[in-house]
């Protein structure tokens, strides 16, 4: 059978039947493949926050204003199966994070036989501000409708713009930026000081209820599209920002794919730039595009048997 988590692949972001996106206020229904526009009130409007689905509802915290001025502590959902057939947001208050938090990133974490909860963790907040990300990690409980802090110890590396994924019952972290240590106390740091783009995957162990660094990635990434895929005990990141670079005064963004795969434990980047190409060293190999594609060819056509 075609595996449920393949779909997922193509379609996690379209949020269970209807992708949201809260700036440009539109719906995607995938089911009569049409597009609805919507004005989201002024109060819900930021930008750099973090989303996930759940049953009916599309869930949105955190970010920042248009300004930039303060890290929102808001949580909202909408009911997609009510706004789809009312032709009008239908939008529901939650419990507020316990900071304010953007450039924030989260999941759903489900353990067999318990119910789903959704972890959110690292990102620029108060208790910092914009000196240096935020590394804990806060849970929300759906059917309390309460957030806590005291489930997961703190991240090793503190980091926001990062993946954070629930692949195979385990809790991955890669990839986001930080800044340079002590940047606040530096008169006129230069652009690459106030983003550093970080470059090693942690993975959470139960057992020791602790953190552990795994990898480190072929590239210093953030910003980038992650998505798990359990047939395949795999994490696929999409695209994102480079480091700073200093020819171009800029943070050039990234055609890359990378693949983080659990076990036997390796990441391979997938550039097309180096021609199909492979180069290996321990448990990094760079691969051409081109190779990416046809191997993900051959997996989905082997998932159909």
């Amino acid at each position: 059978m075609f595996g449920v988590s393949f779909f997922y692949v193509l379609l996690t972001l379209f949020l269970s039947l209807s992708l949201f996106l809260s700036l440009s206020r539109q719906v995607y229904s995938v089911a009569d493949n049409t597009w609805q526009s919507f004005d989201l009130p002024e109060k819900y409007q930021s930008s750099d926050n973090t989303g996930w689905a759940y049953g009916d509802y599309a869930y949105f915290a955190g970010g920042y204003p248009a300004d930039y001025s303060t890290w929102l502590d808001t949580v909202f959902r909408i009911d997609t199966v009510a706004t789809l057939s009312t032709g009008a947001l239908v939008i529901e208050d939650r419990a507020p994070l316990l900071t304010g938090r953007g450039d924030v990133s989260s999941t759903i974490f489900e353990h067999p036989g318990q119910t789903p909860y959704v972890v959110v963790a690292g990102g620029f907040g108060p208790n910092l501000g914009w000196c240096a990300p935020d590394a804990d990690v806060f849970i929300y409980d759906f059917e309390k409708d309460t957030w806590d802090n005291s489930t997961y110890t703190n991240l090793n590396r503190a980091r926001s713009d990062k993946g954070i994924l629930e692949l195979n019952g385990q809790l991955l972290v890669f990839g986001g930026e930080s800044q340079l240590e002590n940047i606040c106390q530096i008169e006129s740091p230069e652009p690459g000081e106030k983003t550093v783009a970080v470059d090693d995957v942690e993975l959470y162990d139960t057992t020791t209820n602790t953190w552990v660094s795994l990898y480190d990635l072929p590239k210093h990434t953030f910003r980038f599209a992650p998505v798990a895929f359990d047939e395949l005990n795999s994490i696929f990141a999409f695209g994102g920002q480079y480091a700073y670079d200093e020819s171009c005064e800029c943070f050039r963004t990234s055609n890359d794919v990378m693949v983080f795969t659990a076990q036997p434990g390796s990441i391979v980047a997938a550039s097309p730039n180096n021609g199909g190409n492979t180069a290996t060293s321990g448990a990094v190999t760079t691969v051409g595009v081109s190779s990416f594609l046809t191997v993900m060819a051959m997996t989905i056509a082997n998932l159909l048997i």
